[in-house]
């Protein structure tokens, strides 16, 4: 009986080491973006600004929420750190990215992103200067800003066990900070189909679905993997193998087919009958 008991329990034990494996392969653990600065109820006073330094390598990338709870607007850019000496000394900035007004819009969050044009530390305004917009009063806002230092992750769902005919592959698309651009769909290495975000300005999550038609391929083991891309051109990658066994009738080409010629056929049939003399 111990034997029998070790037995069960070292069977257990291999079950619920499998689930954790399972779990973490198909449900990848998912990596933050650096939060660099994080605030609520910020004040900036009439005629004053307020700006926030970011350490940029060339072609890295930074992005960031802001809502207004408190004031008419704001006057919004990015500069680096020739700008930011210009702005110190003269008041105003040769060269500003982003520049844009932005008027308070019922607790609104405004996306914003920037990709570094050269290593540098580069520095996001919030502007009631003198000369702006909204420079005659005071705001209040709440202000993310973070940079992109990884690619997104990938999830996906499909249906359990031998497949065949059209398989239908879910998936889901996370970045914490630039939205993401595109899905791509691979079997065997070979692109298939992509999936691409029209939704831009809040598609930090993106879900969709691609239907693969499994009966073109030959039976037996194929890899599939799908590959999600962010507007700043980070990627990552999910490879899964399935299997497939598709009978004739699982190909509608073929079914179609089947059904067309049967058709000809009785409708030929038909007309033959038709003109046979009646005796």
């Amino acid at each position: 009986m111990p034997c029998e008991r070790h037995r069960r329990y070292r069977w257990y034990a291999t079950l619920i080491l499998c689930l954790i494996t399972i779990i973490f392969f198909i449900f990848p653990a998912h990596v933050d973006a650096t939060e660099l600065y994080n605030l609520n109820d910020h004040s900036i006073n009439a005629y004053s600004l307020s700006y926030f330094p970011v350490q940029l390598s060339e072609g890295g990338g930074m992005a960031g929420w802001f809502r207004i709870t408190n004031g008419d607007g704001i006057n919004f850019f990015i500069v680096d750190s020739f700008g930011h000496d210009e702005i110190q000394t003269t008041g105003s900035a040769t060269t500003a990215h982003k520049l844009a007004d932005y008027p308070r819009n019922d607790g609104r969050w405004y996306y914003w992103n920037f990709i570094a044009l050269d290593t540098d530390t580069w520095y996001v305004y919030f502007s009631k200067a003198l000369g702006t917009t909204y420079a005659g009063s005071s705001a209040e806002l709440d202000i993310i800003i973070r940079s992109d230092t990884i690619p997104p992750t990938i999830t996906y769902s499909i249906d359990s066990g031998t497949l065949s005919g059209d398989v239908i592959i879910a998936f889901s698309a996370i970045d914490d900070c630039f939205p993401i651009d595109r899905v791509e769909f691979y079997v065997d290495s070979a692109l298939q189909a992509t999936s691409s975000n029209t939704n831009l300005e809040t598609g930090y999550v993106y879900e969709g679905t691609f239907t693969w038609q499994s009966y073109n391929w030959q039976n037996g083991n194929h890899n599939l993997s799908l590959r999600a891309f962010d507007t700043l051109g980070k990627g990552s990658s999910y490879i899964f193998t399935v299997t497939i066994q598709n009978e004739l009738w699982d190909n509608p080409t073929i079914i179609f087919a089947i059904i067309a010629i049967s058709l000809t056929a009785v409708v030929c049939y038909c007309n033959l009958s038709s003109r046979r003399p009646r005796r």
